[in-house]
C-alpha cells in the first residue's frame, strides 16, 4: 500500500522490545524485531524495512557498526536508521553513530509519545520521497513507452526485464508477455548457441555492439548496449531496434539519383560530341568542296560532284537542324495535334514508291505488306507526324541494313492500327532496346560502330506515338535484325473504301507560269539572291526590301504586284504585322510567309495575319515553284 510503511526494531531487551512495539502499533505500520545483530541484517534482507530502531549495544555488535554496513550498502543506503541509547551509552558513542550514518539519536528513558512522533516524522519523509520516485517513475514509462524505436531492458541473462510499447507493436505481443522471455525468444538471434549474437559479445566485453538487420520486408539497425552499475559492474543490457526501412529506402533512390545523374553526364556529353560531329562534318563538307568550287580549270562534272557533296552535306545539317528544333518544341510542349481523316493504305504505297530508290541503291527490298483487310481504313490521325514516324523507322532501316529486305505493313489488331517495320540489319542489344527511344541516345552510344544521326529521332517517333494515343515498342536481335511496331486508335468505326490506288508517280508539271512581278521581303542578302536566282524563270520584275516598313510601301507604290515572299523576321516590323497592313489596302496579292523559325503553329499564325500559304527555310526551288503553281 501507498501509505503503509515496514519498521524494524532491533532491541535485546524484551520488555524495552515490547515498551516500543505497543509504542509503534498503528495500522498503517508493519513491524519487525531483532534481538542481535545477526538477526537485523536478517530481517533488512527479507523486509526490506523503511525506518530501522536500533539499539546501541547489542549482544553481538556496536550499533554504530551495524549503522555503517547498512549505508554502506547500495541496495539498502537509502533506508532512514534511528540510533536509541541504552542507559550506560555515552554521549560520544551517539556522536560516533551519527557520523556513521544514522539520521537520528534517540535518548533513554524516552516516553512512548515521542518515540512514535519521531519515527512518524520519518514517515512523512518515506512517503515524499515515494511521491517523488512514483512521479519519476511515471514520467519514465511515458518517455519509455513513447520511443519509437524497439527497445528491451535484459537482465545478465538475456531475460527481457521491461518491453516498450514500440517493441509490443513490432513484435505482435503484450508487453507482460514478453517480460521474462530470453530475447531469443522474440528477436532473430539464439543467445544460448550463437557465437555471432550480439548480447553475448555485450556481455563478454562489456561494449557497444551493433549491426543491421531485415525482419520481414523491413530493415532494423541492431543496438546492444552494456548496463553496468555504479561500480562498473554488469547488471544486463540495453537492446535497440531503429526501424531504417525509410532510410534504406533513401539510400537506394540516393544511389538510384546518382547513377542516373551520372548516366545523364555521359549521354550528354556523348550528344554534344556527337551533335559536334553531326554539324562540323557536313560543314567541312560545304566549306571544303565551295572552295573548290572556286578552282579554276574545274571540269563540268567535277563541278557536279561538288555542288552534289554540299548539296548533301547541306541536307544532313539541316537535318540534324530540324531534329533539335523538334525535340526542343516536344519539350517546351507546344507541339499541337492536327486530326484529319486520309487513307492509310494509300500513304504507305507512297512511301514505298518515295524510299525504293534509297533502298536499292543499297540492294536492299523494300516490300509493302497489306495485312489490314483490302478495304482501305480512313482513320482520323494527325497525318504529318505520322509520316514523320513511318519517315524516320523506314530511313533507320535502310540506314542499319546492309543486305536482305525491309517489310513494311500494317494490320488491325484489338480496335488499333497496328504498324510495322521489318528489318534484316544489325540489331539493336537488349540492354540498349529500351534506352534508344530516350532523348539523346543511341543504340551504339559508344560509337563502336558509329552511324550519322542526332539519336534523336527515336525520341521525336516515341513523343509523337504516344501524342497520338498510340505506343511502340521494338523486338530485336544482335546481327538478325529489328522489328518497330507500334499502335494508333482507329477513332471509331472503320470506313470503307473500294479500290486501292497503285504506285503514284507524281509527274513533274512544267510551269507554264511566267511574267510575275514578284516583292522579296527578305534582310539577308544570301537568302535573297538565292530566291531572286531560282524565280527568274518565273519572274518579269523583283522587288527586294530590307525592312517591314519598305514592304508595305512597295506594295502601296507597285499595285500590279503579284506574290510577295514576307520574311517573318525582319528589324523593324514583323513579317505578320507587315502583312496585316499590307492587307488593309491588297486584299488579292498573294502572300507567302517564309521563316526560319518553322515552330509549331507558325503556318496557322502566318494564314490568321492574312498570307496565303507558309513555307520554311531553307527553300527548296522544288517546294516554292509548287505553291506558285496552286496560286498561279
Amino acid at each position: 500500500m501507498k501509505n503503509n510503511f515496514k519498521i524494524l526494531v532491533v532491541e535485546d531487551n524484551p520488555e524495552l522490545l515490547d515498551i516500543a512495539m505497543r509504542a509503534l502499533k498503528k495500522p498503517n505500520f508493519t513491524l519487525f524485531s531483532a534481538v542481535n545483530g545477526a538477526e537485523c541484517i536478517q530481517s533488512i534482507q527479507n523486509e526490506k524495512p523503511d525506518i530501522i530502531l536500533l539499539d546501541v549495544m547489542l549482544p553481538d555488535a556496536n550499533g554504530k557498526d551495524l549503522v555503517k554496513t547498512i549505508k554502506n550498502s547500495p541496495e539498502y543506503s537509502s533506508t532512514y536508521v534511528l540510533l536509541i541509547s541504552s542507559l550506560k551509552t555515552k554521549s560520544k558513542h551517539a556522536a560516533e553513530g551519527l557520523e556513521e550514518g544514522a539520521d537520528d539519536y534517540i535518548v533513554r528513558p524516552v516516553k512512548s509519545r515521542e518515540l512514535l512522533a519521531r519515527v512518524e516524522a520519518f514517515t512523512r519523509i518515506v512517503q515524499a520521497e515515494r511521491d517523488k520516485k512514483a512521479a519519476y517513475e511515471i514520467n519514465w514509462e511515458a518517455t519509455f513507452n513513447g520511443i519509437a524505436d524497439s527497445i528491451f531492458l535484459l537482465d545478465r541473462e538475456g531475460t527481457i526485464i521491461k518491453a516498450n510499447k514500440s517493441a509490443s507493436t513490432l513484435f505482435s505481443k503484450a508487453q507482460n508477455e514478453m517480460t521474462g522471455c530470453l530475447c531469443s525468444e522474440i528477436i532473430h538471434c539464439n543467445l544460448e548457441h550463437s557465437n555471432d549474437c550480439h548480447f553475448n559479445k555485450v556481455i563478454q566485453s562489456k561494449k557497444r555492439e551493433s549491426a543491421q538487420l531485415p525482419i520481414g520486408e523491413k530493415w532494423f539497425t541492431e543496438i546492444v548496449d552494456p548496463l553496468l552499475d555504479h561500480e562498473n559492474k554488469l547488471r544486463g543490457a540495453v537492446y535497440i531496434m531503429n526501424d531504417m526501412t525509410e532510410r534504406k529506402r533513401w539510400e537506394k533512390e540516393l544511389i538510384s539519383a546518382k547513377e542516373k545523374a551520372e548516366e545523364s553526364d555521359r549521354l550528354k556529353s556523348a550528344f554534344l560530341a556527337n551533335m559536334s560531329h553531326e554539324i562540323r562534318t557536313p560543314m567541312n563538307g560545304i566549306l571544303g568542296f565551295t572552295e573548290l568550287l572556286l578552282e579554276p580549270d574545274l571540269s563540268s562534272e567535277q563541278k557536279e560532284a561538288y555542288i552534289n557533296i554540299i548539296n548533301q552535306s547541306g541536307q544532313r545539317m539541316l537535318n540534324t537542324v530540324n531534329d533539335i528544333m523538334e525535340i526542343s518544341k516536344i519539350e517546351a510542349g507546344i507541339v499541337t495535334v492536327d486530326l484529319k481523316e486520309f487513307d492509310v493504305q494509300e500513304r504507305l504505297v507512297e512511301l514505298i514508291w518515295f524510299f525504293n530508290p534509297e533502298a536499292m541503291k543499297k540492294g536492299l527490298k523494300l516490300i509493302l505488306e497489306n495485312k489490314a483487310p483490302k478495304e482501305v481504313a480512313i482513320i482520323s490521325t494527325d497525318q504529318n507526324k505520322l509520316d514523320s514516324i513511318l519517315i524516320n523507322l523506314i530511313k533507320n532501316a535502310i540506314k542499319f541494313t546492309q543486305a536482305g529486305e525491309i517489310r513494311v505493313g500494317c494490320m488491325i489488331r484489338e480496335k488499333m492500327l497496328e504498324f510495322y517495320v521489318k528489318d534484316t540489319g544489325i540489331g539493336i542489344p537488349a540492354e540498349r532496346q529500351q534506352a534508344i527511344f530516350e532523348r539523346f541516345v543511341k543504340a551504339d552510344i559508344m560509337d563502336k560502330d558509329a552511324h550519322q544521326g542526332s539519336g534523336l529521332g527515336l525520341a521525336i517517333t516515341k513523343a509523337y506515338v504516344e501524342m497520338l494515343g498510340g505506343e511502340i515498342r521494338v523486338e530485336s536481335k544482335i546481327n538478325e535484325g529489328s522489328t518497330f511496331l507500334f499502335t494508333l486508335p482507329l477513332n471509331g468505326p472503320v470506313q470503307v473504301k473500294t479500290g486501292i490506288k497503285g504506285n503514284k508517280i507524281q509527274e513533274e508539271k512544267t510551269s507554264q507560269t511566267k511574267g510575275l512581278n514578284i516583292i522579296i521581303a527578305e534582310d539577308d542578302e544570301t537568302s535573297a539572291l538565292y530566291l531572286q536566282t531560282i524565280l527568274h524563270t518565273v519572274s518579269s520584275r523583283v522587288i527586294v526590301t530590307q525592312k517591314g516598313h519598305e514592304t508595305v510601301e512597295a506594295c502601296r507604290n507597285n499595285p500590279d504586284v503579284d506574290l510577295v515572299l514576307m520574311d517573318i523576321q525582319m528589324p523593324d516590323m514583323s513579317g505578320y504585322e507587315t502583312t496585316r497592313r499590307i492587307r488593309e489596302f491588297n486584299k488579292d496579292v498573294v502572300i507567302v510567309a517564309q521563316t526560319a523559325y518553322a515552330l509549331s503553329g507558325d503556318r496557322k499564325k502566318s494564314i490568321d495575319a492574312g498570307c496565303n500559304d507558309y513555307i520554311s527555310k531553307p527553300v527548296k526551288k522544288g517546294i516554292l515553284m509548287e505553291k506558285i503553281q496552286k496560286y498561279f
